[in-house]
Formats: C-alpha cells, structure tokens, sequence
C-alpha cells in the first residue's frame, strides 16, 4: 500500500513539500529476502529456569555443573545449557526458552523430590530428577546431536 503526502509536512507546520509512502506486508518482505530457507538450529538444549528472583545464582550454578564447567576440557559435557541472567520473570524465561529453541526446561530451586523438568514442545512436565548427577545423565541420553555446519 501506499499513495501521496502533498500536504502532510504542511499540515505539521512545515513548507509546502512533495512526498509519498509505502509500505510492504512482513508476509512479503520475508518471502523477498529468502525467509524460506532452513530455520536456524537450537541454540539451547536446556534452559534452567529460576523460578523464584533469589534463585537467579542456583540457576548458574546448575548450569555450569550441567554444562560440565568445573570438569577438565576432555571430560565436558556436549549439553548446550543456557540460564537467564537478566533477572526475567519465570513466564518471560519460558517464552525466552522456546525462542531458543530449547528442548528441555529446568526448574531451580529444586523441590522436594528432585528438578522437575519439562519437554518444551509438549508442554508437559516430564520427569523429576533426584540429584544433579541423574539430571546430567537424563538429559545426555535424550540430546539430540547437533548437525554440523555445511
């Protein structure tokens, strides 16, 4: 859509001045630059979710134990372990998470019986899990692996 704007900047106050307008559909401005290539690949595997703001440091820190962080290089774990660090709310950290592409989501503080943790794309909890050990070991069986670059 478009047209004409003769008298839009002398209607501000301005001088007298020629002018036009446009504008373009997103559906049309994506189909034009290529918008159907391949979707961009996950960037997370797991999101630790602070449920609670002062559990904003469980969640680093079960995200650096997730990822291996404390361990030697060789011994790292391949988990892609992403945790909010902008102090969101927990719904804004679930929204954030699927824009991530994450599969998995996992709650801090732990509860009673373990982290629960739930499968991003049926929306269900899934499991709880008792230690982090069993967390870790849960959530490497269930990755999927990353396809390399072309």
């Amino acid at each position: 859509g478009g047209g004409r704007y003769d008298q839009l900047v002398k209607d501000f106050g301005g001088p007298d001045t020629p002018a036009i307008g446009f504008s373009i559909g997103m559906e049309r401005l994506l189909l034009s630059i290529g918008a159907d290539a391949a979707p961009a690949a996950p960037q997370a595997d797991v999101v630790v979710i602070a449920l609670k703001p002062d559990a904003g440091i469980e969640a680093q820190a079960l995200a650096r134990t997730l990822r291996g962080q404390q361990e030697a290089p060789e011994r790292r774990s391949p988990l892609r372990v992403l945790t909010d660090v902008a102090g969101r709310s927990a719904n804004s950290q679930m929204k954030w998470a699927s824009k991530m592409g994450a599969k998995w989501a996992v709650f801090v503080p732990k509860g009673e019986d373990g982290y629960a943790v739930r499968d991003m794309a049926a929306g269900k909890d899934e499991q709880r899990q008792p230690s982090i050990e069993e967390l870790r070991s849960w959530l490497l069986k269930r990755r999927e692996p990353v396809e390399s670059a072309r």
